[in-house]
């Protein structure tokens, strides 16, 4: 009896496992190709990009694209697919991404980083993702594009830029354009936007020359960014005026400085003690200090992300107390110490859980070195 007992209930699961094994196949069918979803995040939606491949009949094969912040090809881990369950492993962005497969091209799932999860549901495109930015210049230019070199001797290192000279006969006006805060490159390439390209090109098809170098430790540039202050990045625009007061392509009583927000601020404090250095221009340059900036930005930020007052009130005093703890010690690595210290103590006081104490505290700790300016 145990025997005809046994050979049916057999059958059963090797039926059970050929339709699941099937049906991963299916899915393994479906899954090539690129998914798109968006993250949202601080009142901005980010697009996030997984191209699935596969590497033979068994496997699955993932890169992630982040199109807005001009991140493409990100090496993913392990894909894992169980029936219509699909992980995606990400140590590089110490991300995980969860998701259940809803149809042949949609997938409804979530987006795990750092400790923080955001629902990200996937549909699948039909053809590669391609970011349409149509404000980007084309080729044939009606002026000179030169690639260059120039050294700031204080720090012995060399940067790298490009600078656009009009057509005809010079020496022409020049503008030497400085990025906002943050490892930048020539272009200030933010989300799949190049600024400084377009405003490189509109100047110079008007008659300015124009420089923009990507910033030490960017690109081309050598340096150490995550070391300099803004008195040190100062002295990579005065090496760039420096070269261009021996370019006599350029009218050495016309070469200025156009700075966006950060660089609004390293502008003048070039011109401060250069008096020949021709004009400034000052693009959402900082008009208050650094501390003033960084507390409106968090409040705005708060409010478009559906914060209330009360606690938007509460971060604001936070953070203002941890500010103060910046603003007293010089050496930055002592600083850090004791602003995690006196934050560990404000969410104790409050009765936070240790459990989120220790998070808080964790992503307090990796924002060390974010910019201030935007």
């Amino acid at each position: 009896m145990k025997k005809n007992v046994l050979l049916p209930m057999f059958l059963m699961v090797i039926i059970l496992i050929n339709s699941l094994s099937a049906q991963n196949t299916i899915n393994r069918n479906i899954l090539p190709g690129s998914w798109l979803g968006k993250i949202s995040t601080n009142g901005v939606d980010l697009r996030l990009i997984f191209n699935l491949k596969l590497a033979d009949k068994d496997s699955l094969i993932a890169t992630a694209d982040s199109p807005d912040q001009g991140a493409k090809n990100i090496p993913l881990c392990r894909v894992i697919l169980d029936d219509k369950k699909l992980i995606i492993k990400a140590p590089m962005l110490i991300g995980e991404y969860k998701g259940s497969i809803t149809g042949d091209s949609t997938i409804d799932g979530t987006w795990t980083q750092r400790g923080v999860t955001y629902t990200v549901n996937l549909r699948k495109l039909k053809t590669a993702f391609t970011v349409n930015r149509p404000q980007e210049p084309k080729p044939p230019f009606p002026y000179t594009s030169e690639e260059v070199t120039f050294a700031n001797n204080k720090f012995n290192i060399k940067l790298a830029g490009t600078l656009t000279i009009p057509a005809g006969q010079g020496p022409f006006k020049a503008v030497i354009m400085i990025t906002g805060s943050g490892p930048q490159n020539r272009n200030e390439e933010l989300m799949g936007h190049k600024p400084f390209l377009v405003i490189a090109d509109y100047l110079s098809r008007n008659g300015i020359a124009v420089l923009r170098f990507d910033d030490r430790g960017v690109g081309k540039s050598q340096g150490n960014y995550a070391e300099a202050t803004t008195a040190d990045l100062a002295t990579d625009a005065e090496a760039a005026f420096e070269f261009l007061k021996n370019d006599p392509k350029i009218n050495q009583r016309e070469i200025g400085f156009v700075g966006h927000s950060e660089g609004g601020l390293i502008a003048p404090i070039v011109a401060a003690y250069r008096s020949d250095v021709g004009f400034i221009v000052s693009l959402a340059g900082p008009g208050v200090s650094g501390q003033q900036i960084i507390i409106r930005q968090s409040q705005d930020i708060g409010r478009l992300s559906g914060e209330k007052e009360n606690d938007i009130k509460e971060s604001t005093e936070t953070n203002k107390k941890l500010y103060a703890i910046l603003r007293k010690e010089k050496d930055n690595k002592k600083a850090e110490i004791k602003i995690l210290a006196r934050y560990r103590e404000i969410l104790e006081k409050k009765k936070t859980s240790k459990e989120d104490t220790e998070k808080a505290v964790d992503q307090l700790k990796m924002s060390f070195g974010a910019n201030i300016y935007t």
